[in-house]
């Protein structure tokens, strides 16, 4: 290799090469949703369903719900993903999205 950039470990084997992709932090998104809101349509600029973006619900433990699965995150439209409580509970769900770039 004349250029470039790449990554061994300490037993030689390649761990990263330039020609790998890696994961970008693009933003975080955060809010609150009610039964009588879900689902909801949380606008990101640029993300769309291409296999290029991640999704990761990250509330913490602790309020008025058991766990982060309690509130479903998906890809809706383009620049656009939609937050869908999973049960009939009444109360306040928080939301918490990381959104990365892959």
């Amino acid at each position: 290799m004349s250029y470039g950039l790449q990554v061994w470990s300490a037993s030689g084997d390649l761990r990263l090469k330039i020609s790998d992709r890696m994961v970008r932090y693009h933003s975080t998104i955060s809010g609150t949703i009610t039964q009588s809101t879900s689902p909801v349509s949380v606008y990101i600029a640029g993300i769309t369903n291409d296999g290029t973006w991640g999704l990761s619900n990250d509330i913490p433990l602790y309020g008025n719900y058991n766990t982060s699965d309690d509130v479903k995150v998906e890809f809706g439209a383009t620049n656009y993903v939609t937050v869908t409580i999973q049960h009939s509970y009444t109360g306040n769900f928080d939301y918490r999205i990381q959104v990365f770039r892959i």
